[in-house]
């Protein structure tokens, strides 16, 4: 989908990224609105996504079709970006159409003005808290655990805010399913079934793989873990519900189909670079009786940075930053000894005898000129 994002023109793509902001389904003059042009001046760009089958037609407005392209759009966007277009978004007039204003609202609180079954997802100001919460929790959790992470996302009441805020789940990759997780893991359910209720908020169309890998959480369901396992739209998340599926396989006593799980989720994080979920992952198999090797050695030279395995690098890089070996080793969920034995080949591979020497290397690799992509 991204490939085909970028054959688009310069002025078909910034459309269709301003567009993604606004939900799976927009109006045209919100889009123009958006953008700070005139409806007649999109029109060539919007004929060009619309005849490169990224959007189409359904009664006045446009959508997104498949989803995947929605979705690929609002990942590739920066995210401070993304927010900005938001916050413009919410300051967007509602429309006024003759229809709107001669259709009053139903007493329920039911829109009958003619307006599309799936109104787009706009930001509030108050969200940008919630976001930044989840953000800072998710970084907690990755260095301090799940007990830390959960008390943060308390303390900022994000759970319940939620509720008036469903559209971050909407916004950040993964966000539903790992609140639901945490939730579950400090033994909170009560929390975990907010997620579920603003998923509820949603559009039906909006999360279909978002709300199957969170009910899959919520009602231990493999059916839905696998769903989403098949059909999220990157790696990651393919890996994330896979990992979810495979724990949830070998707990229920179905340990042959977990560990596969397991192993496809193992893949799927060194496919996306999570060096640190793939170190979880290899600890919680090592647990299992299974055990990976770390590392390969097609075409690695026998000495220099290149020739640093993957997890070798890993700890390098956090040697670099000044962890001690038992914080690399609680980072990695590898033993002591296991740093120490991978620092001694980095040593040898590299020439060099101390940290200082290592740390000035890894400056030099990281913050040093790249060579231009072929």
């Amino acid at each position: 989908m991204r490939r085909r994002l970028d054959r688009l023109s310069r002025e078909a793509r910034h459309l269709v990224e301003a567009a993604a902001v606004l939900g799976r389904s927009f109006s045209p003059g919100d889009v123009a609105e958006l953008l700070g042009a005139g409806p007649a001046t999109l029109l060539p760009a919007l004929e060009e996504a619309l005849e490169a089958g990224l959007l189409a037609a359904a009664g006045d407005m446009l959508t997104f079709r498949p989803e995947l392209v929605w979705r690929a759009v609002l990942a590739g966007l920066p995210r401070p970006l993304r927010l900005a277009l938001r916050h413009q978004a919410e300051r967007l007039p509602e429309p006024s159409r003759p229809a709107d204003r001669l259709r009053p609202a139903a007493h329920d609180g039911t829109d009958t003005r003619g307006r599309s079954p799936h109104p787009a997802i706009r930001a509030c100001p108050a969200a940008d808290e919630v976001i930044r919460a989840v953000t800072a929790a998710r970084v907690i959790e990755a260095g301090e655990g799940a007990e830390p992470a959960m008390e943060h996302l308390a303390d900022a009441d994000v759970y319940s805010a939620l509720g008036r805020h469903p559209w971050v789940l909407a916004v950040e990759p993964g966000c539903a399913a790992w609140l639901v997780r945490l939730a579950l893991r400090t033994g909170d359910r009560a929390r975990a079934e907010l997620v579920g209720a603003a998923l509820n908020r949603l559009p039906a169309d909006v999360l279909d793989d978002e709300v199957a890998h969170a009910r899959g959480l919520l009602d231990d369901d493999p059916r839905a873990l696998a769903l989403a396992a098949g059909r999220a739209a990157d790696p990651w998340s393919r890996a994330s519900a896979e990992e979810d599926l495979g724990v949830l396989l070998c707990r229920t006593g179905d340990r042959t189909a977990g560990i596969e799980s397991l192993n496809r989720a193992l893949a799927g994080y060194e496919e996306a670079g999570a060096t640190r979920d793939t170190a979880r992952l290899r600890h919680r198999l090592r647990q299992e009786g299974v055990r990976h090797r770390h590392w390969s050695y097609a075409d690695r030279p026998a000495t220099g940075w290149d020739s640093l395995t993957d997890t070798e690098h890993a700890v390098s890089m956090l040697v670099a930053q000044g962890w001690t070996n038992r914080q690399v080793a609680e980072q990695m969920f590898i033993s002591v000894h296991t740093v120490a034995f991978h620092l001694r080949q980095i040593f040898r591979k590299l020439d060099i005898r101390s940290r200082v020497e290592l740390t000035r290397l890894a400056i030099e690799h990281t913050t040093g000129p790249h060579p231009a992509s072929r």
